[in-house]
């Protein structure tokens, strides 16, 4: 799925490349000041959800409750117990 994913950042990012012109211009009056502000907190708030989400992958049990082949590498997504 290596293929389908490139295509998909693809589009996202061309999508929100069409949004800029729109959104330069409703931060035009705002300053410098506070939309580092928004940027540093945005960027905070992204990063404890990223490792929320990876810690709750590695403490919670698996979705089908099985045992995961055991093997040198650890699953992170559990697909080989589906």
């Amino acid at each position: 799925m290596g293929c389908a994913d490139v295509v998909l950042n693809e589009i996202v990012f061309v999508l929100i490349g069409l949004q800029l012109p729109y959104v330069m211009g409703q931060i035009s009056g705002m300053s410098r000041v506070v939309l580092l502000e928004y940027g540093i907190g945005f960027s905070v708030v992204m990063m404890a959800v990223g490792m929320a989400w990876y810690t709750g992958k590695l403490i919670l049990p698996t979705p089908c409750g099985c045992e995961c082949k055991k093997s040198k590498w650890k699953s992170r997504n559990h697909e080989d117990c589906l």
